[in-house]
C-alpha cells in the first residue's frame, strides 16, 4: 500500500469517525428531532438550542459539522433535516442509442401535507433540461443522515 493510499484511508476513517461523531451528538440532545418537527421551515441554530435546552454556541458549532457531513442543510440561517423518504423522478431520452449521458434526476419535496387517507404528498416542479420524447420512471427509497449509501437498506421501490 502506497503512502498517499495510507493518508486517502485515515482520511476517510476520521471522516467516518466524526460524522458518527454528529449523528450521535444530535441523537442523544434531540437534535435531529427537534428538527424534523419543525419541517421544511427549519430553525435556527438559536431557536435549536432554545428547544433543546442547549447551549447556542454549541448548537451553531454542531450545526455546521453536521452540515459539513451533510446530516443537515443549512440555508440562509434556517437547519433543515432531510426527509425520511427521498422520491427521485429519473428522466432520459426514449431512444436508447441518445440516453447515453444524457439521463437526470430530480428530487420531490415533501409537501408538507398528507391525503385523506394519511399517504404523504410529494411535489415537483420541473422543467426538464432534456426535450424530445423522454422516458420517466419514479423511485422512493429510505433517506437518513446515518445511512452510508442512499440504497443501504435496500427497501428502493419503482412507483
Amino acid at each position: 500500500m502506497r503512502v498517499d493510499d495510507r493518508f486517502d484511508d485515515l482520511v476517510t476513517s476520521l471522516g467516518g469517525f466524526y460524522r458518527t461523531w454528529y449523528v450521535y451528538v444530535g441523537l442523544e440532545l434531540g437534535l435531529f428531532q427537534r428538527l424534523r418537527d419543525a419541517g421544511s421551515s427549519g430553525l435556527t441554530a438559536d431557536e435549536l438550542a432554545q428547544r433543546t435546552g442547549t447551549e447556542p454556541r454549541l448548537v451553531h458549532d454542531w450545526s455546521w459539522g453536521a452540515d459539513a457531513h451533510d446530516l443537515v442543510a443549512i440555508d440562509a440561517g434556517r437547519i433543515t433535516m432531510p426527509e425520511d423518504i427521498a422520491v427521485e423522478l429519473l428522466l432520459s431520452p426514449a431512444v436508447r442509442e441518445l440516453a447515453a449521458g444524457r439521463r437526470a434526476a430530480y428530487q420531490f419535496k415533501y409537501s408538507g401535507e398528507r391525503g385523506d387517507g394519511g399517504e404523504y404528498r410529494f411535489v415537483l416542479d420541473l422543467a426538464p433540461e432534456l426535450c424530445g420524447k423522454l422516458e420517466y420512471r419514479i423511485r422512493a427509497y429510505p433517506n437518513h443522515p446515518a445511512l452510508s449509501h442512499r440504497f443501504e437498506l435496500g427497501l428502493m421501490r419503482w412507483v
